[in-house]
């Protein structure tokens, strides 16, 4: 079953003041580590976690900024853009469901031209159901 709270890597040392840190936030310092400075994509309610990881990232100084697009293919197709011309990964997000679909096509082309890219998109809640057998 799933919970409200964002998923969370382990602490290290268990004993020590350390706060967690977010998936969200292990991947936009990967990213940075990465050198890489512009993601790509469109915002939604399931990738929100992502977009508040960008926005701390952001104001503790850090230089990955968020270029948005209208549509996460133009997104998806911006990454694929990014990493031709700097010869760095291209990353774009989007979020779940229709969003990942939009990005299809932008990412076929990247992979049939070898480009590489760190597509990620957020993952729809599931619930389990109970489903009543008929009488």
């Amino acid at each position: 079953m799933y919970s409200n709270t964002p998923a969370v890597a382990p602490v290290a040392h268990a004993h020590t003041s350390t706060p967690a840190i977010s998936v969200a936030d292990l991947l936009v310092a990967y990213i940075a580590q990465l050198d890489i400075d512009a993601v790509f994509g469109a915002p939604g309610g399931s990738i929100e976690p992502m977009y508040n990881a960008l926005a701390r990232h952001q104001n503790e100084g850090g230089n990955v900024q968020h270029i948005l697009a209208r549509h996460e293919a133009g997104g998806a197709f911006m990454a694929d853009g990014y990493a031709r011309e700097t010869g760095k990964i291209g990353v774009c997000i989007s979020t779940a469901g229709p969003g990942a679909t939009n990005m299809i096509t932008a990412v076929a082309t990247a992979f049939m031209n070898r480009i590489p890219m760190l597509v990620m998109s957020a993952a729809m809640r599931c619930r389990s159901r109970s489903i009543p057998a008929s009488t």
